[in-house]
């Protein structure tokens, strides 16, 4: 596995071709085996697609699996026998706006709650309290004292608990959850 990070333009996408078509065609050229490329979405993992075939061999192009994260992680998932419900972006914000009205601050509003969950929780993979209370913030520009951001967990843990009883995810769970599954089953 690798990541390749970078600016619009620089290159990424032309770096990842390239590389999976040389594992497909001069590391894994075995019949089984397979290559696995991954984006976050479908329009880019459709262009990946019809490039890779075009580059190339038919029998390297049939050793690849391209496709975008999130479907990935849903139909490995259905093939293990686990399936998930991804919560619809309404429901995610009308369940937020609950949590945020049975436990938030009044001082705060629901879009700092929002992107508090999204580039905070979300995007550092926090699960509990104390991951919270030591989670990165740089350039969010709301400084929270210890005491905030507890008072901001119970928002979130209300938000997962109306997820849960709804038997819902976000898109990021059902990708941790995925990977959490591979490591804990050594796959």
């Amino acid at each position: 596995p690798f990541r390749v990070l970078g600016g619009a333009g620089t290159g990424k996408t032309v770096v990842l071709m390239h590389r999976a078509r040389y594992l497909a065609e001069k590391v894994f050229t075995g019949e089984s085996d397979r290559i696995l490329v991954t984006t976050y979405t479908r329009n880019l993992a459709l262009d990946l697609k019809m490039n890779l075939r075009n580059l190339c061999s038919k029998e390297a192009f049939a050793r690849l699996e391209i496709t975008n994260i999130h479907s990935w992680a849903a139909g490995f998932m259905r093939r293990q026998g686990h399936s998930f419900q991804v919560v619809k972006d309404h429901e995610s914000d009308q369940w937020l706006d609950m949590a945020i009205a049975e436990c938030g601050d009044d001082n705060l509003s629901n879009s700092f709650y929002r992107s508090e969950w999204q580039d905070v929780v979300q995007a550092q993979d926090v699960a509990s309290r104390d991951d919270y209370l030591t989670a990165r913030r740089v350039g969010r520009g709301t400084r929270l004292s210890k005491k905030q951001r507890a008072d901001i967990w119970n928002v979130f843990e209300r938000y997962r608990a109306i997820l849960d009883e709804n038997n819902r995810v976000e898109w990021p769970d059902a990708v941790r959850e995925t990977r959490l599954f591979i490591e804990n089953q050594k796959i």
